[in-house]
């Protein structure tokens, strides 16, 4: 007979496996690309910094694109659909 228990997932686990939020990205990125700006660093350094920034980057976006639907689902439930793109700076059209 099997031990249901070992199925379960411990709560640590979970929130070990939880993605990163958007802004501790968007801190990472600037960190690495304040490390890369002066051009000082090894070049094998470099290149894995540059990796995992491009990494943090596509993370970055699938979480907007994400966001990004769930805003034309709101607005498609509260005003219709949304024939158009959201323009993320069209705010500042309106002051």
């Amino acid at each position: 007979m099997v031990d249901q228990d070992i199925f379960e997932l411990q709560p640590e686990v979970v929130e070990n496996a939880k993605e990163p939020a958007f802004e501790e990205l968007l801190q990472e990125l600037t960190e690495l690309v304040e490390r890369l700006e002066p051009g000082n660093l090894p070049l094998a350094e470099a290149l894995q910094d540059y990796e995992k920034a491009v990494a943090l980057l596509n993370q970055a976006r699938e979480i907007l694109n994400a966001a990004q639907a769930r805003l034309h689902v709101l607005m498609d439930s509260t005003i219709g659909p949304a024939d158009q793109q959201l323009d993320p700076l069209s705010f500042l059209d309106n002051k």
